[in-house]
């Protein structure tokens, strides 16, 4: 998938998740194994999510392909939640397979 960030197009290979998956998410993932996920919604939402149980991740709420808000997120939080109305998440491990693409949102 590809995303734009102040004038700059990011290329992410990310994982569509599905069914149960959009339920478990990061989840039991170890931090240097984790895989970037999208998680696409047929209409726009402003859904909570959390990261119990998950590795630290970059969080990526967009709405029509255009980054809305990010953050970066640590591990045992119970509630996190972007600014608006979103019909994408991206969650992205910190990991060394991501560093290309995270070193763009500090």
């Amino acid at each position: 998938m590809k995303l734009k960030l102040k004038n700059k197009i990011l290329e992410i290979k990310a994982k569509e998740c599905k069914g149960i998956m959009k339920a478990i998410g990061l989840m039991f993932s170890r931090q240097e194994n984790a895989s970037a996920l999208r998680f696409k919604f047929k209409k726009p939402v402003k859904m909570a999510i959390h990261s119990l149980f998950c590795p630290e991740f970059l969080a990526i709420w967009l709405k029509n392909k255009q980054v809305i808000d990010y953050e970066f997120v640590k591990t045992t939080r119970f509630l996190i939640k972007p600014g608006s109305e979103f019909d994408c998440l991206v969650e992205i491990p910190l990991n060394k397979s991501y560093e290309n693409i995270t070193r763009y949102f500090i």
